[in-house]
């Protein structure tokens, strides 16, 4: 990442890979891994700033195994990520990470995505200095984000 902030360093693959941990950390917690109020403010922390670990920032348990392989994807220095995505792969195999099915996530959408959404709501109300959204605002968020996400016949 810093190469392709810098423009300074040949970016390689495993720039995809600091990005897919992004993507990775973004799932789990909800909230990426750093952000900032500008676009200036946020590839200066993705230099110089390492994210809270995911497992710290995630609202369900991450595998440590999971965890690690995540943050070493955004590690500053791109030796030591994974060295390719099937070195990626292989790791994440032995994360022991259950995959998901689909009843998994209507699950997850029906019984957790409410408390993160209020969750993740609250916390960007607080660093705007709003209020946060009440809950059937939340509730018509996440009624309008499912219907997008239905199966169409």
């Amino acid at each position: 990442m810093r190469g392709a902030i810098l423009g300074v360093v040949e970016v390689d693959p495993r720039a995809d890979l600091y990005a897919l941990g992004a993507v990775g950390y973004w799932l789990l917690a909800a909230w990426p891994p750093l952000d900032g109020s500008s676009i200036i403010e946020i590839c200066g922390k993705h230099l110089h700033q390492a994210p809270i670990p995911v497992g710290q920032a995630a609202p369900v348990k991450v595998p440590p195994p999971l965890e690690s392989l995540l943050m070493r994807c955004l590690a500053k220095d791109r030796d030591q990520r994974p060295a390719s995505a099937r070195v990626f792969l292989e790791e994440l195999r032995r994360s022991k990470a259950e995959p998901w099915r689909e009843g998994d996530a209507r699950l997850w959408w029906a019984e957790a995505a409410p408390e993160v959404a209020r969750k993740i709501a609250a916390a960007r109300a607080e660093r705007r200095g709003v209020d946060a959204p009440t809950p059937g605002q939340l509730a018509a968020t996440l009624a309008v984000d499912m219907a997008a996400r239905a199966p169409r016949d």
